[in-house]
Protein backbone atom coordinates (compact mmCIF):
# COMPACT_ATOMS: atom_id res chain seq x y z
CA UNK A 1 0.00 0.00 0.00
CA UNK A 2 1.81 3.09 -0.88
CA UNK A 3 0.58 5.71 -2.83
CA UNK A 4 1.35 5.12 -6.38
CA UNK A 5 -0.09 1.70 -6.13
CA UNK A 6 -3.74 0.97 -6.36
CA UNK A 7 -5.73 -2.38 -5.95
CA UNK A 8 -7.25 -3.99 -8.64
CA UNK A 9 -11.03 -2.92 -8.30
CA UNK A 10 -12.53 -6.25 -9.77
CA UNK A 11 -11.25 -8.72 -7.53
CA UNK A 12 -12.41 -6.09 -4.44
CA UNK A 13 -15.81 -6.73 -5.64
CA UNK A 14 -16.14 -10.30 -7.26
CA UNK A 15 -13.63 -12.36 -5.15
CA UNK A 16 -13.46 -15.59 -7.50
CA UNK A 17 -11.66 -13.56 -9.83
CA UNK A 18 -8.56 -13.07 -7.10
CA UNK A 19 -8.03 -17.02 -7.39
CA UNK A 20 -8.17 -17.31 -11.45
CA UNK A 21 -5.83 -14.46 -11.64
CA UNK A 22 -3.24 -16.17 -9.56
CA UNK A 23 -3.65 -18.99 -11.32
CA UNK A 24 -3.06 -17.05 -14.50
CA UNK A 25 0.21 -15.38 -13.40
CA UNK A 26 0.95 -18.77 -11.74
CA UNK A 27 0.92 -20.01 -15.58
CA UNK A 28 2.32 -16.82 -17.60
CA UNK A 29 5.09 -16.33 -14.94
CA UNK A 30 5.88 -19.17 -12.96
CA UNK A 31 8.18 -19.68 -9.61
CA UNK A 32 10.37 -22.17 -8.04
CA UNK A 33 11.95 -22.68 -4.94
CA UNK A 34 14.83 -24.42 -5.11
CA UNK A 35 18.30 -24.18 -2.67
CA UNK A 36 21.07 -22.92 -4.96
CA UNK A 37 21.61 -20.85 -7.90
CA UNK A 38 20.87 -23.00 -10.97
CA UNK A 39 23.77 -20.59 -12.49
CA UNK A 40 26.41 -18.41 -10.18
CA UNK A 41 29.18 -16.92 -12.25
CA UNK A 42 32.21 -19.08 -10.71
CA UNK A 43 34.98 -16.73 -11.30
CA UNK A 44 33.12 -15.50 -14.30
CA UNK A 45 31.16 -11.90 -14.54
CA UNK A 46 28.17 -11.92 -12.32
CA UNK A 47 24.69 -10.81 -14.50
CA UNK A 48 22.19 -9.72 -11.58
CA UNK A 49 22.83 -8.84 -7.84
CA UNK A 50 20.27 -9.24 -5.70
CA UNK A 51 20.54 -6.62 -2.42
CA UNK A 52 17.91 -7.81 0.81
CA UNK A 53 18.01 -5.80 4.02
CA UNK A 54 16.49 -7.89 6.65
CA UNK A 55 16.13 -7.52 10.34
CA UNK A 56 14.36 -9.68 12.83
CA UNK A 57 13.71 -13.83 13.17
CA UNK A 58 9.71 -13.26 12.55
CA UNK A 59 10.37 -12.76 8.85
CA UNK A 60 13.12 -15.34 8.53
CA UNK A 61 10.94 -18.29 6.51
CA UNK A 62 10.13 -15.49 4.04
CA UNK A 63 13.52 -14.33 3.42
CA UNK A 64 14.20 -17.91 3.27
CA UNK A 65 11.71 -18.81 0.46
CA UNK A 66 12.75 -15.45 -1.23
CA UNK A 67 15.96 -16.76 -1.59
CA UNK A 68 15.34 -19.83 -2.75
CA UNK A 69 13.15 -17.71 -5.61
CA UNK A 70 16.12 -16.05 -6.54
CA UNK A 71 18.11 -19.09 -6.64
CA UNK A 72 15.58 -20.46 -9.58
CA UNK A 73 16.40 -17.75 -11.77
CA UNK A 74 17.41 -18.87 -15.30
CA UNK A 75 19.22 -18.03 -18.13
CA UNK A 76 21.67 -15.55 -15.60
CA UNK A 77 24.30 -15.98 -13.05
CA UNK A 78 23.12 -14.59 -9.72
CA UNK A 79 24.40 -13.24 -6.69
CA UNK A 80 22.57 -12.46 -3.33
CA UNK A 81 23.69 -10.23 -0.25
CA UNK A 82 21.59 -9.98 2.70
CA UNK A 83 21.79 -7.29 5.08
CA UNK A 84 21.14 -7.87 8.42
CA UNK A 85 20.32 -5.12 9.96
CA UNK A 86 20.53 -5.51 14.07
CA UNK A 87 22.16 -5.30 17.38
CA UNK A 88 23.56 -9.34 17.26
CA UNK A 89 23.79 -11.75 14.19
CA UNK A 90 20.72 -13.92 14.38
CA UNK A 91 20.14 -15.14 10.99
CA UNK A 92 23.71 -15.80 9.36
CA UNK A 93 23.59 -19.55 10.21
CA UNK A 94 20.26 -20.18 8.52
CA UNK A 95 21.23 -18.59 4.94
CA UNK A 96 22.04 -20.82 2.16
CA UNK A 97 25.67 -20.42 1.78
CA UNK A 98 25.79 -18.67 -1.76
CA UNK A 99 24.19 -15.87 0.00
CA UNK A 100 26.78 -13.25 0.78
CA UNK A 101 26.26 -11.80 4.75
CA UNK A 102 27.04 -8.23 5.91
CA UNK A 103 25.50 -7.28 9.44
CA UNK A 104 25.36 -4.29 10.12
CA UNK A 105 24.39 -3.06 13.93
CA UNK A 106 22.61 -0.04 14.71
CA UNK A 107 24.37 2.90 16.04
CA UNK A 108 21.94 3.94 18.76
CA UNK A 109 20.13 1.57 20.41
CA UNK A 110 16.45 1.19 19.18
CA UNK A 111 16.99 2.70 15.99
CA UNK A 112 13.79 1.55 13.52
CA UNK A 113 14.86 -0.24 10.59
CA UNK A 114 16.19 1.56 8.10
CA UNK A 115 15.89 0.02 4.67
CA UNK A 116 17.93 2.88 2.19
CA UNK A 117 21.07 2.27 5.02
CA UNK A 118 20.59 -1.73 4.22
CA UNK A 119 20.40 -0.91 0.70
CA UNK A 120 23.76 1.15 0.48
CA UNK A 121 25.96 -1.03 2.78
CA UNK A 122 24.84 -3.72 0.46
CA UNK A 123 25.49 -1.95 -3.03
CA UNK A 124 28.86 -1.93 -1.96
CA UNK A 125 29.77 -4.77 -2.03
CA UNK A 126 27.63 -6.27 -5.23
CA UNK A 127 29.81 -7.41 -8.27
CA UNK A 128 26.81 -7.51 -11.26
CA UNK A 129 26.33 -5.54 -14.08
CA UNK A 130 22.92 -5.19 -12.89
CA UNK A 131 22.06 -4.11 -9.28
CA UNK A 132 18.12 -5.10 -7.98
CA UNK A 133 17.09 -3.84 -4.27
CA UNK A 134 15.10 -6.67 -3.88
CA UNK A 135 12.04 -6.99 -0.74
CA UNK A 136 12.58 -10.09 1.50
CA UNK A 137 9.59 -11.84 1.52
CA UNK A 138 8.72 -10.66 -2.66
CA UNK A 139 8.61 -14.46 -4.52
CA UNK A 140 10.10 -13.93 -7.89
CA UNK A 141 9.13 -15.63 -11.80
CA UNK A 142 12.18 -17.89 -12.74
CA UNK A 143 12.52 -15.13 -15.49
CA UNK A 144 12.81 -12.26 -13.35
CA UNK A 145 16.17 -10.99 -13.28
CA UNK A 146 16.54 -12.29 -17.49
CA UNK A 147 13.64 -9.74 -17.83
CA UNK A 148 15.16 -7.31 -15.70
CA UNK A 149 18.46 -7.11 -18.01
CA UNK A 150 16.37 -7.21 -21.13
CA UNK A 151 14.65 -3.76 -19.79
CA UNK A 152 18.46 -2.21 -19.01
CA UNK A 153 20.36 -3.59 -22.21
CA UNK A 154 17.41 -1.93 -23.92
CA UNK A 155 18.20 1.47 -22.80
CA UNK A 156 16.99 2.24 -19.91
CA UNK A 157 19.09 3.00 -16.24
CA UNK A 158 16.32 1.90 -14.13
CA UNK A 159 13.10 -0.75 -14.21
CA UNK A 160 10.31 -1.67 -11.83
CA UNK A 161 8.79 -4.57 -13.56
CA UNK A 162 6.86 -5.72 -10.41
CA UNK A 163 2.89 -5.64 -12.31
CA UNK A 164 1.10 -8.05 -9.81
CA UNK A 165 1.70 -8.57 -6.16
CA UNK A 166 -0.35 -11.18 -5.01
CA UNK A 167 -0.61 -10.69 -0.99
CA UNK A 168 -1.42 -14.09 0.66
CA UNK A 169 -2.72 -15.27 4.19
CA UNK A 170 -0.49 -16.74 6.64
CA UNK A 171 -2.20 -20.51 5.44
CA UNK A 172 -1.84 -19.85 1.34
CA UNK A 173 1.84 -18.57 2.68
CA UNK A 174 2.51 -21.86 3.94
CA UNK A 175 1.33 -23.97 0.99
CA UNK A 176 3.14 -21.98 -1.20
CA UNK A 177 6.79 -21.76 0.74
CA UNK A 178 6.41 -25.40 3.00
Amino acid sequence: NWEWTSQLHAPSIMPHLRKAMFARALSDFSFELVTSPRRRAMGGPVDVSFVIGHRGLERLPLLLATLKSIAAQEGVSVECIVVEQSAEMLIFPALPEWVSYVHTPPPVAGMPYARSWAFNVGALRTSGRLLIFHDNDLLVPVTYAAEHLKVIDSGYDAANLKRFIFYMNEQATQDVTG
